[in-house]
């Protein structure tokens, strides 16, 4: 039997399983968490905690979302020469304003840009989390920040601290692994 080690358990937390794979693609086709736990197998609670505190799995997910929202943002942009013709032929007849208000809508969608979406890798997402956490810190308590030697931890403690965080509240707990799939 192998014993896990510190690297090779690190390596575990930083995997995408089948099972995490076949959840994002269940995610990326807009199912809820309850019916991915239950075409997936697994609790509904644990994929809530994937998608809110597993790094990897919100960086795949958001590389996913970024990839559905590229393919949709290209037929849209498709759609540019045609969406003009209607709004120019529609400027020429004045009996069609919906028309021109659905080509407008159509410009306005192929618009760069207007999409927004997270880190696409995992220490991506802990930096994020470490990056609001200090901002909110700093609104709150802007003279935290000012001076070194109030016991502000640095930065790479931080992230350790978060990732450390994030992984144990993605974690299975024994009473979630037996609790039924339909809650």
């Amino acid at each position: 039997m192998k014993h896990a080690t510190k690297s090779n358990t690190s390596l575990q937390k930083r995997t995408i399983t089948i099972v995490m794979e076949n959840a994002i693609d269940l995610l990326v086709c807009g199912k809820s968490d309850a019916v991915v736990a239950t075409e997936t197998g697994v609790h509904r609670t644990t994929i809530t905690r994937w998608r809110l505190y597993h790094p990897p799995f919100i960086a795949e997910l958001n590389r996913r979302r970024a990839e559905v929202w590229t393919n949709g943002a290209d037929r849209l942009r498709a759609m540019i020469p045609e969406a003009l013709e209607v709004l120019a032929s529609v400027m020429a007849n004045e009996h069609s304003p919906y028309r021109v208000k659905a080509a407008v809508e159509v410009l306005k969608l192929a618009t760069p840009g207007t999409a927004i979406l997270g880190p696409m890798d995992p220490d991506a997402v802990i930096r994020s989390v470490v990056d609001l956490q200090r901002a909110t810190a700093e609104r709150n308590r802007p003279d935290v920040f000012q001076n070194a030697s109030n016991g502000v931890k640095s930065y790479d403690k931080h992230c350790a601290e978060v990732e450390a965080e994030l992984y144990a509240a993605s974690s299975d707990t024994p009473e979630t692994e037996t609790a039924q799939h339909s809650q």
